[in-house]
């Protein structure tokens, strides 16, 4: 016969941990959304932005205007569409 456990169970409120995998996706993409239902969450507004080209590592101009960073094929800095592997997904 076994022992039983004199241990109490720990008082937690947390019953399920969900862990989202999706290639190439932040918290703020998938679920900074949440922030309007409850304004405690610390994300992004969505009105960010970085301010250098995918082209180029330096900004031409720092005093410049922000522009939108797009990914294109021909981007320098920025691979849109980075490696699958374990290894290449890690390093991310």
């Amino acid at each position: 016969m076994a022992a039983e456990s004199t241990q109490s169970p720990p008082s937690c409120p947390i019953k399920h941990i969900v862990i989202l995998v999706q290639e190439n996706r932040s918290f703020d993409h998938m679920l900074g959304w949440m922030k309007s239902l409850n304004p405690e969450i610390d994300g992004v507004t969505g009105a960010e932005s970085n301010p250098l080209p995918a082209s180029s590592a330096e900004s031409e101009d720092q005093n410049s205007i922000p522009r939108l960073l797009h990914f294109q094929d021909n981007a320098t800095y920025i691979d849109p569409d980075p490696d699958h592997s374990f290894q290449a997904i890690y390093e991310q």
